[in-house]
């Protein structure tokens, strides 16, 4: 099986490529995708939408929200389908802050899931927003 087509590492190379050519990492946004490539015939795609509504089909309410709260964050493969987890989101975001970069952009926000009691603004959008630390240094109140 091939390797997913945007896996952090690779990303990482990029970006330090243009950096190492003089562009200024505040000038640099990441992109992140929101579809994953079958392994073996990357001209198959996925929306993340369609992989989770697949691994949710004629599940009961049960196995809907172990899925949604514990599988789907560390899952990338499905099916032959690679893509990025919340887990991987949150690390490239993670990578972008500490790099100082521009920011992160998801393409294409709407093949993103949402669902009613889970993630209602979008899977992935929402392992992008939580921040873990401060995005930027605090200062003190003059």
């Amino acid at each position: 099986m091939k390797q997913h087509h945007a896996p952090l590492p690779k990303v990482k190379r990029a970006i330090t490529e243009f950096i190492e050519n003089g562009c200024p990492p505040s000038k640099l946004v990441m992109g992140i995708p929101a579809y994953g490539r079958h392994g073996q015939n990357a001209g198959l795609v996925k929306t993340y939408s369609e992989v989770v509504d697949e691994l949710t089909k004629n599940k009961d309410d049960d196995d809907v929200r172990e899925i949604m709260t514990e599988a789907i964050q560390h899952m990338h493969n499905w099916d032959g389908y690679l893509f990025d987890s919340p887990d991987d989101v949150r690390a490239k975001v993670k990578y972008a802050r500490k790099s100082g970069l521009g920011g992160v952009f998801i393409w294409e926000l709407g093949q993103d899931k949402q669902m009613e009691g889970f993630a209602e603004g979008g899977i992935l959008l929402e392992a992008a927003a939580v921040p873990k630390e401060p995005l930027l240094p605090q200062r003190e109140e003059l």
